[in-house]
């Protein structure tokens, strides 16, 4: 990753995980993190987070030029705290949103690999499945909702496979060595600093999360609404 291409201003948010990071750019580059617990709902950590950053580096919102987002996909609540606070912060200060897929800033933080794969949202033997490479110094992605069973069928010559370590045993089945699923604050900074210099925006407005399938909840209020 190359990290001279950081965008001073830039604030970024990856709740993908349990364990999240927001982080900010300072005007001179340096790029500040906090940890986040994003599963937590007793305690809204995020905002304050960003606060606390923003302060340390000097910044008033007006200086914030990008916000850096990751879409996941990941756990329905924790994707729209995350994009409905890179919405608010857009239309306050005017910054510009680059969103990535969570897969993306995973591959960006192994820098020994060019073509990767990444098993995400898992619910039963079915689950999402990333194929990433890395061309020209861009990483595209192309993902699908899979199963098991067609992945069996299928053969794989990536360098590996990014997942977490309770999805260890479903990514045995792809035959690659498995690689730890970590996407990055810094990561994605930098990834969506070298989109936002190839114009991939998106306004607020047409911000979504990426969800392989219907939300639970949503399934569920479905279901009650055909029940009456």
């Amino acid at each position: 990753m190359n990290s001279d291409c950081i965008i001073p201003g830039t604030l970024a948010i990856e709740l993908t995980l349990q364990d999240g990071e927001v982080a900010v750019s300072s005007a001179d580059g340096e790029v500040l993190i906090q940890s986040i617990q994003s599963s937590s709902r007793e305690t809204d950590d995020v905002l304050p987070a960003i606060d606390a950053l923003m302060k340390k580096a000097h910044l008033k919102p007006s200086d914030l030029s990008l916000i850096a987002l990751s879409i996941g996909p990941s756990g329905f609540t924790t994707m729209r705290i995350a994009t409905t606070i890179a919405k608010h912060v857009s239309f306050i200060t005017g910054a510009l949103i680059v969103a990535v897929p969570s897969a993306i800033s995973a591959a960006a933080s192994q820098s020994e690999c060019e073509a990767l794969l990444s098993i995400e949202a898992v619910k039963g033997d079915s689950f999402w499945l990333s194929q990433l490479s890395l061309c020209e110094g861009v990483w595209k992605c192309d993902a699908t909702l899979t199963t098991t069973d067609v992945v069996k069928e299928s053969s794989f010559t990536h360098q590996g496979i990014l997942c977490s370590p309770r999805h260890a045993e479903i990514a045995k089945v792809f035959n690659v060595p498995i690689l730890p699923y970590a996407p990055s604050a810094k990561s994605l900074m930098i990834v969506s600093s070298e989109r936002l210099n190839r114009g991939e925006t998106i306004g607020a407005a047409a911000l979504t999360p990426l969800y392989p399938r219907e939300p639970e909840a949503v399934r569920k209020w479905k279901a009650q609404r055909n029940d009456r």
